[in-house]
């Protein structure tokens, strides 16, 4: 800032000291003025910088005369941490979302499924979590006893899918 300062001081004494009329006086003193107050206007933000800096130190209780850098940096990253944890937390609000909605599309998929088999009929296992039932389940489908007749398609696609939720709801326990 000081050099600018000279700089403009140094047009100034030019200006001052040369004719009226003359060449660089006509193109340097409306550039004189504007460098002027552009100096001015960045000396009084400066100012205004400096101050709130002061008070931020203030704020988080830090000594006044400690190396902006080191305090700047931690606040950049405290900032930059508090922004990934944003993300983060958006992220993760739209995955719960997701397997709400499909958690929903499963159980309504469940459900037609239930009213397709008829009145009366379990609409699934009464405990997913049994594994000796999936593998009672799996072992019936390896000796074909599952299916009843081989020639019956509905049915035997009904207990394939009946098995194959069994075992995704395994997988997600």
């Amino acid at each position: 800032m000081a050099t600018v300062k000279k700089g403009l001081n140094v047009i100034q004494k030019e200006l001052s000291e040369s004719a009226p009329g003359d060449n660089f006086t006509r193109k340097f003193e409306s550039f004189f003025q504007q460098a002027s107050a552009r100096v001015a206007k960045i000396e009084e933000n400066f100012d205004k910088m400096k101050a709130s800096f002061k008070e931020l130190l203030a704020q988080y209780g830090e000594s006044e005369k400690p190396d902006s850098q080191e305090t700047l940096g931690s606040l950049y990253a405290f900032v930059s941490g508090l922004d990934r944890a944003k993300k983060e937390n958006v992220r993760k609000r739209i995955a719960a979302e997701k397997a709400a909605l499909a958690e929903k599309k499963r159980a309504e998929a469940e459900k037609k499924r239930a009213e397709k088999k008829g009145p009366g009929a379990p609409a699934g296992p009464a405990n997913p979590s049994d594994k000796g039932l999936v593998d009672d389940v799996f072992s019936q489908m390896m000796e074909g006893r599952a299916f009843g007749k081989r020639n019956d398609r509905q049915m035997a696609q009904a207990a394939a899918d009946e098995a194959l939720m069994m075992f995704n709801k395994l997988k997600k326990t």
